[in-house]
């Protein structure tokens, strides 16, 4: 009933600590900072938007994002979470969503999916699957992805 998005062996997983109020002290800020600007496009657009972009995964560290790999042990939830599947309800907001988080998906080294994360407003830009993510997050899966990854 629960198809997976991606094939992988591994998780990166970055995360910015950021608030809303530094975001838009940024976005106010006459003279903006080259990494502040960086920063800014990062959390509004979202890291990666398209496979030819994955190069700004390298530069995520030296902006502040903190990297870690999520064990193995968690992908068997995190394929429950990351899966296309029928949901009962679909709720959507219509907020201005900061992607603080991302994952990327890897097999055998190769980067397979990657996706932006904003949990605040429960949005997503997530690509390299074929799969249909328009309802991702859906049915509890955002507190679910939430709790796993502060683990």
């Amino acid at each position: 009933k629960c198809s997976p998005y991606f094939l992988y062996d591994e998780i990166e997983y970055y995360t910015i600590n950021i608030t809303q109020d530094e975001v838009s002290k940024i976005l106010e800020k006459k003279n903006k900072s080259e990494q502040e600007i960086k920063v800014f496009h990062l959390l509004v657009r979202g890291a990666v938007t398209k496979f030819s972009d994955t190069s700004t995964l390298n530069d995520l560290e030296s902006l502040n994002y903190k990297k870690r790999f999520l064990d193995s042990s968690k992908f068997s939830t995190i394929d429950e979470i990351f899966c296309e599947r029928k949901h009962v309800e679909s709720i959507s907001t219509a907020c201005e969503p900061f992607y603080r988080d991302i994952l990327v998906f890897k097999y055998k080294n190769q980067i397979k999916g990657i996706a932006n994360i904003c949990f605040s407003c429960g949005q997503h830009i997530i690509i390299g699957t074929v799969k249909n993510t328009i309802d991702f997050g859906q049915s509890g899966d955002y507190k679910k992805l939430s709790q796993l990854l502060i683990q």
